[in-house]
């Protein structure tokens, strides 16, 4: 399973750090937005759909990640939802 989550998913960790850095976000939230994001990535593969602007809202808010990182973090998001 660690080898198909490396083969699957490696760089998106860096590539979540490169974008909290670059928006001030400090460490337990990018922490807390890596937790949610398995959590959350755990819940569309048992579904098999993508994350609602909704869900990815009550993330944002529940870690009070500024408006001005959002897009960038949507976009990292979908990016890993549609594997590229």
């Amino acid at each position: 399973m660690q080898a198909q989550y490396a083969e699957d998913y490696v760089g998106w960790e860096t590539d979540l750090f490169d974008t909290a850095v670059t928006h001030g976000l400090g460490a337990s939230t990018v922490r807390n937005l890596r937790d949610a994001a398995v959590t959350l990535g755990m819940e569309v593969g048992a579904t098999g759909r993508i994350a609602t602007k909704d869900q990815l809202d009550a993330v944002f808010n529940r870690y009070k990640v500024p408006e001005s990182a959002r897009p960038d973090l949507v976009k990292l998001w979908r990016s890993l939802e549609s594997g590229s």
